[in-house]
């Protein structure tokens, strides 16, 4: 039982170092603690020392876990895993928002009160209409944007 009970903690470190580097919905890193806790388990039941036993698979598995860092770390894996740096908005993105804002357009289809417009440029847009309903066809003015939806208006 104590094969068993080792090939088992072993299995769990294995697949929680795979769930690590297989992207997926956690199916390897959820059996991997499945096979620790096992593990654990049967340790209590089985051998004449669980308590030690389990200490000695945390220290194991923490010393594992020390060694997978040190190891990312020099082959520079934990810069394709974890992001580096914090991205705190997209500037080009805004610009363009902010340059739409007060340019004409025409109602590509009904906005009732969301539909989308063609700018004098081409671009088309999702649109919410301040006025409420607006026919196809009719000439538009980007007023603002709110919560990255833009708002317009009609013009004469």
């Amino acid at each position: 039982m104590m094969n068993l009970t080792i090939f088992l903690f072993f299995l769990g470190i294995i697949l929680l170092g795979i769930e690590v580097f297989v992207p997926g919905f956690g199916l390897f890193g959820i059996s991997g603690i499945l096979s620790l806790i096992l593990s654990w388990i049967l340790s209590f039941i089985f051998l004449d020392y669980p308590l030690a036993w389990v200490l000695a698979e945390i220290f194991i598995a923490a010393l594992l876990f020390i060694i997978l860092l040190r190891i990312a770390k020099a082959k520079k894996i934990k810069d394709k895993i974890i992001l580096g740096s914090v991205v705190e908005e997209d500037a080009a993105i805004k610009n363009t928002a902010d340059n739409n804002i007060g340019q004409l357009g025409i109602v590509k289809t009904p906005l009732r009160p969301f539909g989308t417009i063609t700018l004098e440029n081409g671009q088309i847009l999702d649109v919410c209409s301040q006025d409420g309903y607006i026919d196809e066809g009719e000439k538009v003015e980007i007023i603002y944007l709110k919560e990255n939806k833009f708002f317009v208006k009609k013009t004469n």
